[in-house]
């Protein structure tokens, strides 16, 4: 529907009818709502798709049905939708996906990124000629992502990790460039998680590393009035620095993706799936799988190569381990930490219930939950587990409380690799289910294939004591090799040197 014709009712009803699948309408219809949602398009102007996604942002704020989501995400790929509506779905739908704790595959995002990709690289192409230019030993590497939400936050950690690795290890200089993508002024979805900006970091020009006080020049996009042609814009910026890889870590940045058209791009996520990103070099914080092959034969088709490393993890200095008095527990409590920012979805009827069949292993178990869970009381009312555990908030520094837990318990999620790495350096031993961050940070002698075999193994950590303590002295040594960035990016830099855009530039000037 052409917005700049005003049509009638009559016509906007039939046209949102054709938008809508019956199992939408059939949904709106049980809800009662199907004529308000109509009237509310038709009022405040909204094209049908637009209306399509607004219906579709109700219904799951109604029915928490994941479907209107990943609905939401495929009309990102349509041409009825301006580049800037993309975004914002794309993002602010996928913010939502993973505070409600679920995650969909890359094989899912990747067509879908992709069309917003070639949409945005041809508006750069169009606004900027970038000629070749010659690189040397003080043409710096660029680290972006799109912004730090919070030092003590384990992805936050591992950027600065890496860039404090890049910086004292590598002979190149460094610069952080945030790149603020994230669309958040449009008004197109109800009721969402809204992803936004820590406002006061755009006013950083330097982050002073906790090592040697190093100083890392930073470049913030805008994060107040967003527009594609200040992403654009800071495409230039980049490539006016004339660096010699630009390393993308945390994927899906159109900003980074586009400066391969003048220098080399690699690019890791901050979970452990394969990147969804359009740059040359991948990099996999694990072993392909069998499960990868159809994510990795579209990345071939693509040109992409995918690297196999380490995801590797920081360390904050212990200042002073806790006690179990200061928290009032029993030297013989089984204290099993329960880590996590999203506790209050986490911590879920199912996983309840498999939390209360735990506490009949052991009358000593005190579940111990740690990080961010508002409603905790409410959440565990009318349940054994509210007597039988503490929530001590979030804590800056867990290795100082590790000390105190027999256990590490990952709940039914997709992430949580940091805290669990953590947990692992300090001898505690993880119990995961598969298929999720942790399980591929710690490996297969912490992971479980099933619930019965998790409560089992937590009962087998609790009644055997050399079994125990095998795994104690176990995941001290594995928790080691996790924390050796250096030689990850050392490999890294290896490959993109095998693989640099600038050899192969040369290699034709010599040619011809």
């Amino acid at each position: 529907m052409d917005l700049n014709t005003k049509v009638s009712y009559d016509e906007y009803i039939e046209l949102a009818y054709k938008m809508m699948s019956n199992t939408d309408k059939n949904k709106l219809l049980t809800l009662s709502e199907q004529g308000v949602i109509i009237q509310y398009g038709y009022n405040n102007n909204l094209s049908t798709i637009e209306l399509s996604i607004f219906t579709l942002s109700y219904l799951h704020d109604k029915t928490q049905d994941i479907e209107c989501l990943t609905k939401i995400l495929q009309l990102c790929a349509t041409d009825e939708l301006t580049l800037e509506q993309k975004i914002y779905l794309y993002f602010q739908v996928g913010a939502l996906i993973g505070h409600l704790g679920l995650r969909l595959s890359s094989d899912f995002y990747f067509p879908i990124y992709a069309n917003m990709y070639n949409e945005f690289e041809i508006l750069v192409k169009k606004t900027f000629d970038f000629l070749p230019y010659k690189i040397d030993e003080q043409s710096p590497i660029i680290v972006t992502t799109e912004q730090l939400a919070g030092l003590n936050r384990g992805p936050s950690k591992n950027f600065l990790d890496h860039v404090y690795t890049l910086a004292t290890k590598f002979k190149r200089p460094v610069i952080i460039v945030f790149t603020a993508e994230r669309c958040n002024r449009l008004n197109l979805l109800i009721n969402t998680r809204m992803s936004n900006y820590i406002v006061q970091s755009q006013h950083i020009a330097k982050i002073k590393l906790p090592v040697n006080n190093i100083e890392i020049d930073v470049i913030h996009g805008a994060t107040l009035d967003f527009s594609i042609y200040k992403l654009v814009s800071l495409v230039d910026l980049i490539y006016q620095l004339k660096p010699y890889l630009v390393y993308n870590m945390q994927a899906e940045s159109l900003v980074s993706d586009a400066c391969k058209l003048f220098t080399n791009v690699s690019v890791i996520s901050f979970s452990y799936d394969i990147p969804v990103s359009e740059a040359p070099n991948l990099i996999l914080g694990r072993k392909l799988l069998p499960s990868d092959k159809k994510i990795f034969d579209l990345c071939k088709q693509n040109n992409q190569y995918i690297l196999e490393s380490t995801f590797t993890f920081i360390l904050t200095p212990i200042e002073k381990c806790k006690t179990r008095q200061e928290y009032n527990l029993e030297n013989d409590n089984i204290v099993i930490a329960i880590v996590g920012h999203r506790l209050d979805s986490e911590i879920n009827n199912h996983y309840k219930q498999l939390l209360e069949r735990l506490l009949t292993l052991s009358n000593k178990i005190k579940f111990l939950f740690i990080g961010i869970f508002e409603n905790y009381e409410q959440v565990l009312a009318n349940t054994l587990i509210l007597e039988h555990s503490l929530f001590i908030g979030n804590v800056p520094n867990l290795l100082e409380v590790y000390p105190i837990c027999n256990l590490f318990l990952n709940p039914i999620r997709p992430g949580g690799g940091t805290s669990a790495v953590e947990a692992l350096v300090s001898g505690i031993p993880v119990v995961t289910l598969s298929d999720c961050d942790v399980a591929y940070a710690c490996g297969s002698k912490f992971t479980c294939q099933n619930e019965a075999e998790y409560i089992e193994t937590v009962n087998r950590y609790i009644i055997d004591k050399s079994f125990y303590i095998d795994q104690s002295i176990y995941a001290r040594t594995h928790g080691q090799e996790l924390l050796d960035t250096e030689t990850a990016l050392r490999k890294m830099l290896y490959e993109i040197k095998k693989r640099s855009i600038f050899k192969k530039k040369r290699s034709k000037h010599h040619d011809s």
